[in-house]
């Protein structure tokens, strides 16, 4: 198995959460995985949902958390 490196950005920060797979990660893949650790360590934010604006995984990460995803690179 390869070790993966998500980054992703909090409050103006680069963190980063290691995890392994057999293939690089899909975007949807990360998102999922730091979803998970976002619902784990960080507060969720008050936010409205635009009923105008598709809710795909992404955003909805990036409007509970303020969180996004800035790369996924092999370690």
């Amino acid at each position: 198995m390869t070790v993966w490196i998500i980054a992703y950005n909090l409050d103006g920060n680069t963190h980063t959460l290691k995890t392994e797979a057999d293939h690089k990660l899909e975007m949807e893949e990360a998102v999922e995985l730091v979803t998970r650790e976002a619902e784990r360590a960080y507060e969720e934010q008050e936010f409205e949902a635009d009923p105008g604006q598709e809710q795909t995984p992404a955003m909805l990460l990036y409007e509970r958390f303020g969180i996004t995803l800035t790369g996924i690179s092999q370690a």
